[in-house]
């Protein structure tokens, strides 16, 4: 909220507010690749006190698909989508076009959504019950294509945030 507040300022002529947005969403962007590193952990190290870790992982799961067990539930894709959501965002805030820092307050907004929705429903759950092993992956999911497809997916669906977000800026500004 803090980054998009900033860049909305920004784009209204507080210029010397740039640098702490981009600061801001920098670190938003660390701290999801950070909770991303934390739930591989989690599934890789059948940490089953997460709910989300025993829904999608088991002791007898194969390797590749622990790491498929990430976006293996809604949750988790949530996360993936954020984190690059934030990627993205980063890498346009480089950009020396006078409507990006309007576009990143749009950018941003999709972010405090997805965000939003991880705090509402995260995979950082803790179950009551600790099973000694966990339901693993739907069998439909076991795929070599699971490895790759979503995140794939993702990073399509997270690339629409731009130009929507400069559509947006062009709008706000009236600048066709």
């Amino acid at each position: 909220i803090a980054s998009g507040m900033l860049y909305l300022a920004v784009g209204a002529g507080v210029t010397r507010l740039r640098a702490a947005a981009d600061w801001t969403f920098r670190l938003q962007g660390l701290l999801l690749l950070g909770l991303v590193v934390w739930l591989w952990h989690l599934l890789t190290t059948h940490q089953f006190q997460y709910s989300y870790v025993a829904a999608y992982t088991s002791r007898s799961l194969q390797t590749k698909y622990l790491f498929a067990a990430l976006w293996g539930g809604q949750q988790g894709t949530f996360l993936l989508w954020a984190t690059w959501g934030a990627i993205l965002g980063t890498i346009f805030a480089f950009s020396r076009n006078r409507l990006v820092p309007t576009a990143m307050f749009f950018l941003n907004w999709t972010q405090v959504f997805l965000l939003l929705i991880l705090v509402i429903e995260g995979p950082f759950k803790i179950s009551k019950v600790i099973p000694a092993d966990g339901a693993g992956l739907n069998p439909l999911l076991q795929d070599y294509w699971m490895t790759i497809h979503p995140p794939v997916l993702f990073l399509g669906f997270s690339s629409l945030v731009i130009p929507y977000a400069l559509a947006m800026a062009t709008l706000v500004h009236k600048d066709t």
